[in-house]
């Protein structure tokens, strides 16, 4: 069983991590998610405030979590030096699932190709996984370009 204090640190170490990997205006965009100023929001994060346990619901809801996996994001982050990708933040998810999409719908093509069992049809299904290869290939090297 956890102490308040500690239950606290690690609801205030999960938020300073979302704050911190989720870049600019975070902080202002979780103010505004829960309904309270950005001065009440700073003073929580410099801890001259501390948020109240609706108030810490509220914040990891706003975060894209259930206050218990905040919760327990913190403590790891709280144990470990470097917590690794335990904590993701919803931007990157929202990210990976747009540059995926298109290929879902391929995805569903080679199903289909393979399914038919026909010889032009595996032909097809070698140009759809060449295509798909290019199409990985030109957004791994814009990426690293961009």
């Amino acid at each position: 069983m956890y102490t308040a204090e500690e239950t606290y640190a690690c609801f205030f170490k999960a938020l300073q991590t979302f704050v911190k990997r989720s870049g600019y205006g975070s902080q202002t965009s979780l103010s505004i998610d829960v309904g309270i100023t950005e001065g009440y929001m700073s003073q929580i994060m410099t801890r001259k405030r501390q948020a109240p346990f609706s108030m810490q619901v509220a914040l990891a809801a706003a975060a894209g979590y259930s206050y218990v996996d905040f919760l327990l994001s913190g403590r790891r982050f709280l144990s470990s030096k470097d917590p690794g990708l335990d904590f993701v933040v919803k931007d990157d998810i929202n990210h990976i699932m747009q540059t995926i999409h298109p290929y879902f719908r391929e995805l569903q093509k080679i199903k289909e190709i393979f399914a038919s069992g026909e010889k032009p049809a595996i032909d097809a299904l070698t140009a759809t996984v060449s295509r798909l290869h290019r199409g990985l290939e030109a957004r791994h090297k814009k990426k690293q370009t961009g």
